[in-house]
């Protein structure tokens, strides 16, 4: 299934760089960061990551298990943005997330992790609506779950609770799907 959704970002964003963020290329000193890889956190460790990679360089980020149906250009004029993962709780994810470098966002989220004690941890979608809440965020587009999460298992939406992915759930703003593959968990 990995193997799958990286090889969509291949075929179906030419023409943008992709890059593998890991320990060959990244300053893993963070004492939070430290702490999580110590303690095998390491979905704890990748969510201060991709937040502190965002703001230093800019682009889209994509969990592993997120499938590319299509390109992202459309999107790009958009200082940052994520996707509802549930329209109705209105609950944001971080599977897929964009920002140009310094974004508000991603500053904030780096922030968020970097104040945060060590010896705790939270889970990213929490912590994205503790930083929304926060009110300092003022460059964020919160986009419909039809854009990267057209079903979601977990949804507080019966229609679509526990259902596979139908292809009704696609619509033409469908840029990617995220396939909740839990690879966090291994």
């Amino acid at each position: 299934m990995i193997q799958k959704c990286i090889s969509s970002w291949y075929a179906n964003l030419e023409g943008y760089y992709i890059q593998c963020w890991n320990e060959d290329n990244l300053d893993l000193s963070h004492p939070y960061l430290a702490s999580c890889i110590d303690q095998r956190l390491y979905a704890f460790a990748a969510d201060f990551i991709r937040f502190k990679v965002l703001m230093m360089y800019g682009g889209i980020y994509l969990d592993t298990d997120v499938e590319v149906l299509g390109r992202f250009d459309s999107l790009l004029d958009l200082v940052s943005f994520i996707g509802c993962e549930d329209d109705r709780r209105k609950r944001p994810n971080a599977a897929v997330i964009g920002c140009v470098p310094n974004a508000s966002f991603s500053s904030r989220m780096t922030e968020f992790y970097e104040l945060l004690d060590q010896n705790n941890s939270i889970i990213v979608c929490d912590a994205i609506s503790r930083v929304i809440k926060d009110g300092h965020v003022h460059d964020l587009t919160i986009l419909p779950q039809r854009f990267f999460y057209p079903y979601n298992p977990y949804s507080s939406c019966a229609y679509q609770k526990d259902l596979p992915l139908m292809a009704s759930e696609i619509t033409s703003e469908t840029v990617a799907i995220h396939h909740w593959q839990k690879s966090w968990k291994t």
